[in-house]
């Protein structure tokens, strides 16, 4: 899917906030549309290209691939409720779980780091990948992921590697968005059943 009006303008308000706050030397993305053109907007203001890699991608979801989430919720009522409630145990139907999602994010951004050392990069990926990257850069796994907030469309996260060792800095910065960031969907907040 491609952004829409507000992601354009989300994309635009991130790309001059990142392109006026960092050095950044390369840019670096998703194969998937929508990331591909949010780390493209700050590319262009740095007149350099997006190199895309396939491990930066956005986790397979399996059958849920297409649905919407009430619709996840109904069809696979307890799979979803693992999404929600425990994140770092969920297997999307058919598709990837959170946990090889992640282990092959933090190979990315490894391989990238190694190639890139001592620089800055940009790396425009997706909300599953970022949450799990947030946990892993704190604490070493994924199993934190639970205690990490909605990620807001066209934040910030920053996340430091040095010596081999991973380390989290201020994460889902939005300021720039003025408003127009999208709070986490209802459906997405802890389900208490008894």
């Amino acid at each position: 899917a491609r952004l829409d009006e507000k992601g354009l303008e989300q994309a635009a308000m991130y790309a001059r906030y990142a392109f006026e706050n960092y050095k950044i030397d390369k840019v670096f993305s998703s194969p998937l549309d929508r990331a591909y053109n949010t780390g493209k907007a700050c590319a262009d203001l740095l007149g350099i290209e997006v190199e895309k890699r396939e491990g930066l991608r956005e986790i397979d979801g399996g059958e849920w691939e297409g649905m919407t989430l009430p619709d996840i919720k109904k069809k696979y009522t307890e799979q979803f409720y693992v999404w929600v409630n425990n994140i770092s145990a969920c297997r999307c139907t058919g598709g990837e779980s959170v946990v090889e999602m992640g282990e092959r994010f933090v190979m990315a951004l490894r391989h990238i780091a190694e190639e890139n050392d001592g620089k800055t990069v940009l790396i425009a990926t997706h909300y599953t990948p970022i949450r799990a990257m947030q946990s892993y850069a704190s604490t070493g796994s994924f199993e934190a992921m639970q205690e990490f907030a909605h990620i807001p469309n066209a934040s910030i996260t920053e996340v430091f590697y040095n010596d081999g060792k991973w380390s989290l800095g201020e994460k889902n910065i939005d300021s720039y968005l003025k408003g127009s960031n999208d709070p986490a969907p209802d459906i997405l907040k802890a389900d208490n059943r008894e």
